[in-house]
């Protein structure tokens, strides 16, 4: 069990490094994918009953301006897509798109994942309610 705990905040710590020295480029370098590549565990640390499907909102919102939010959010999103790749625990999809809080949209996905967003996403009353 503790060996489990070790390798999952291994993994939790490099990837957080690698959020940290990401710095303003827009791209991951080679050097940075294999790092992020490096630090995913091999398997899950459960067995999953069935891979399961995480919507990613990237969405960044800053004076009502809609923006791309930090410039570490591309390793963030690569960090889980391939988390997922290789445990099979779960696929992701990747949005920064509001209406993907309609309720026929949420419905698909088994959990919600903000990653780097910042603001307010959306002000529509009814999309509100289903986030």
């Amino acid at each position: 069990m503790i060996d489990k705990i070790l390798r999952t905040l291994f993994f939790l710590t490099a990837c957080f490094i690698l959020l940290l020295s990401y710095g303003s480029r827009a791209e991951i370098s080679a050097e940075e994918k294999e790092k992020i590549k490096n630090a995913i565990p091999e398997k899950a640390l459960a067995q999953p009953k069935q891979t399961r499907k995480i919507l990613v909102m990237n969405l960044h919102v800053r004076d009502g301006e809609v923006g791309y939010g930090h410039a570490s959010t591309p390793c963030g999103n690569l960090a889980l897509e391939l988390m997922g790749q290789e445990t099979g625990a779960y696929e992701i999809t990747v949005s920064d798109d509001t209406l993907m809080f309609k309720k026929d949209n949420l419905a698909q996905f088994d959990a919600l994942c903000f990653l780097n967003t910042a603001g307010l996403l959306c002000t529509d009353p009814a999309l509100r309610m289903n986030i």
